[in-house]
């Protein structure tokens, strides 16, 4: 059985203003679960008949959602800012929550779910990038997003600290 979609219908590609600036669709209608992961959703997703693998909706700042529309993307369905596009998206059950996340010195650490969700947004070397840190520096890296309480700006820095590894050199 089929899962019925959170939508199916055209939007318009926005970007985000300033060098590097995201482009996405928004997604007002679709509601944060501000208890989980940053108010992030994960979902099953196509755009203009080109199925995605699982993709994370990213909140805006201002409580509504969006979801980036990477170069890779863009250029298999041959759009761009501007352009209207149909996206359907379908739920995607969470993965279990992770528990006792710890960030200190010398103590082994997983990533989070969360963070690697946000990472397989991203073309493969994104997170490859990231992942060819020492250790430390990614801890401090985890550390600095995770210092803030509010939902919204570790969602920020989550996408800072993405922008970061996608604009730096292999």
């Amino acid at each position: 059985m089929t899962p019925n979609p959170l939508t199916s219908k055209k939007y318009l590609l926005e970007k985000f203003p300033g060098k590097g600036g995201w482009t996405y669709i928004a997604l007002p209608e679709i509601k944060q679960e501000k208890d989980k992961y940053f108010g992030m959703l994960q979902v099953h997703a196509e755009i203009d008949g080109y199925r995605l693998p699982v993709k994370t909706l990213m909140p805006k700042g201002d409580g509504t959602l969006f979801f980036p529309v990477n170069a890779a993307i863009r250029k298999t369905i041959g759009k761009g800012e501007g352009d209207y596009v149909h996206l359907k998206l379908f739920p995607v059950t969470p993965p279990a929550e992770k528990t006792n996340v710890t960030f200190s010195t010398g103590t082994p650490f997983e990533i989070p779910e969360e963070i690697i969700a946000c990472f397989k947004t991203e073309p493969p070397e994104v997170y490859k990038r990231f992942l060819r840190l020492k250790t430390d520096k990614q801890r401090q890296w985890l550390q600095w997003v995770y210092e803030v309480r509010q939902e919204d700006a570790r969602a920020e820095r989550i996408l800072k600290m993405i922008d970061n590894f996608q604009h730096s050199t292999p």
